[in-house]
This record gives structure tokens, sequence and C-alpha cells, in this order.
């Protein structure tokens, strides 16, 4: 189904092109992780997932990307060109966002903080003062 898709295509024909691939490949996947997960000791158990995981993404992405017709070639690569385009001035500008919210909050934050440079620094702790310590009250 997925190889009848046009750039004209309504949505239900995609939705259920990826429906019927999804089934299948949710059945394929469920065993051999299985088989997989079973094969590894449980101490090497994480690593091993992540493998099956990152796997099983790049191939389903590789096989859709393989599927597609070669009349959609130009319009698809304009289209995968665009987006990432867009994508990466969001990640962009969410960054310079972050940078100006994290400097006003150091700003903020750390006013009057005092750096001590390391051959400064005295490395004795200071004695404990029992007088300075808060005594617990009891509660009633």
């Amino acid at each position: 189904m997925l190889t009848r898709v046009q750039a004209t295509s309504p949505l239900w024909l995609v939705l259920l092109g990826a429906s019927v691939y999804a089934g299948g490949a949710v059945a394929a996947m469920t065993i051999g992780s299985e088989l997989i997960m079973g094969a590894v000791p449980p101490e090497r158990a994480g690593a091993a997932a992540a493998v099956v995981e990152t796997s099983s993404e790049f191939g389903g992405a590789l096989n859709v990307a393989s599927d597609l017709p070669a009349r959609l070639s130009s319009e698809l690569d304009a289209a995968a060109r665009a987006a990432c385009s867009h994508g990466l001035d969001t990640a962009a500008l969410g960054a310079a966002v972050a940078m100006v919210v994290a400097a006003v909050f150091c700003a903020r934050f750390f006013r009057g903080v005092r750096i001590v440079r390391a051959d400064q620094h005295d490395h004795a702790l200071p004695a404990a003062r029992p007088d300075r310590v808060p005594q617990a009250q009891a509660i009633r």
C-alpha cells in the first residue's frame, strides 16, 4: 500500500499502509527481541536492548525509504531538506532561548558569589562549633 502513495494521496491511505506495515513489523520484532534478550547475560541486557531498539528503528526507516517510488524522490528530497532546515532553525532558536534563560538565572542567583582560587583556599576544615548548630524542636 505504501508503494501506491503519491504527493496527492489522501492521508487515510498513508495511515492504512503504515498500520499494515507496523502490524507485521511488531510481530517479527517481538520474536526477534525475545530471542536476543534471552541470549545475553543479565548484566548486558541494557546494551542488548539498546542495540535491538536502534537496529529496529533504523531498519524500519530504511525499509520505508526504499519502498517509496522513484518519481517521488525529488519531491521527497525537497521536503526532507525543508524539514531538516526548519528543524535546525527551531533547535537553534530553542538553544538560544535556553542560553538566555540560563544567563538570567545565573545573574540572578549567583550574584555576590565569590570565587576562591585553589592556591588561596585554606584546605583545613573549620572546627565544628556546637553552639552554632540549630537544635531540633519536639513536635507537639
